[in-house]
This record gives C-alpha cells, structure tokens and sequence, in this order.
C-alpha cells in the first residue's frame, strides 16, 4: 500500500532505461545526451537526495547489458550477456562430462537455456527428449539418452547464434504454407 498523505516512498526500479533507436546523425545522443524524460527523472532523484544506480547507466551509450542481456547498438543485436552465455556453456559441459544428471541438473541446464534462447526463439523448437529425460530422473540419477545429448550439444553449438537482430527489416509479405487448398 501506499501512503495517503504527502510523504515520500522509494521504489526500486530494475534497470530504468530508456532506448530509442537513432540515426547516426544524432551525434549528441552519443555523446551522451539524455531525453527530457529521463532528465525529469535525474532530477528528481537529486532533488529527493536518492542515489541513481551508475552501474546501470546507458545514456549516451552504444553497448550496454539490459536484463541480462547484451545490447550492442553498434551491430543492433541483443543477446544473452557473456556471463550468462558461459554459464550455460558450464553447466551443458558438465551434464556432458558426467553422462549422468538428476532432475535439479536437467533442469538447471533447461532453464539456463530457455533464457538464452529467448533471444532467438526459433532455437527453442528442438528441446523435447531433455523433458522426457527430466521426467524420469524424478526417481533419481539417470544416464542421458542419446537424444538429450545431441540437445545439449546443439545448445552449445547455437549458442553464439541466440541473438535478435534489432535492425531486421520486416517483409511486406506475409507466406503461409499449408497442405489444405484454403
């Protein structure tokens, strides 16, 4: 609840942020102008004496981490941020190394993946045997299939490629392939 008289409460925002996509042309935005908006908001906090969070900071900035992902503004591509990446690839090597995984390691490795291909959500369409095995490891340790690891290994193999491309054109067309003749 809030209050109801005229007193003063914080509220955390996580990574506020404002990105605008820019032409080239505007240069001061690069030299690290920020938006009347966000300007209100400085202000705001320095008037109020609360600290702003420098190490979030993005104004001005053509790369920076956003939600634990990588913004670079210079290629126009969001991804997984490099820690995340090499945590996925850690845990994937280790269910490879070890052969065998309970359901908290299947899952841990699941759910380190499902976020990094959140960027690129196509890749997420060939996980299926790795539920399977998280199934029967409910009863405890189990030795993955041969499916599983070939998921895995796809994983770490698509991993560089678990980005969106922020300058993607859109294509006026829409195709729809179906077997029905409507």
């Amino acid at each position: 609840w809030f209050p109801t008289d005229d007193s003063i409460s914080v509220v955390y925002l996580d990574s506020y942020d404002e990105v605008r996509r820019v032409k080239a042309e505007y240069k001061e935005l690069l030299e690290g102008t920020s938006s009347k908006r966000h300007q209100r908001f400085v202000a705001t906090c320095e008037s109020l004496g609360l600290p702003l969070n420098q190490g979030k900071r993005l104004i001005g900035a053509v790369q920076g981490t956003l939600q634990g992902g990588d913004l670079d503004g210079q290629t126009g591509t969001f991804g997984a941020s490099h820690d995340k990446k090499i945590g996925l690839l850690g845990v994937a090597a280790a269910l490879l190394g070890q052969g065998k995984a309970t359901e908290f390691e299947l899952r841990h490795f699941v759910g380190k993946a499902i976020f990094a291909m959140a960027f690129r959500r196509p890749t997420m369409a060939f996980l299926e045997e790795v539920f399977v095995d998280i199934g029967k490891a409910r009863q405890g340790p189990i030795t993955l299939s041969r499916r599983t690891v070939d998921e895995i290994l796809s994983v770490m193999a698509l991993l560089p490629l678990m980005a969106m491309n922020l300058r993607a054109q859109f294509d006026p067309e829409v195709t729809i392939t179906d077997a029905s003749p409507s």
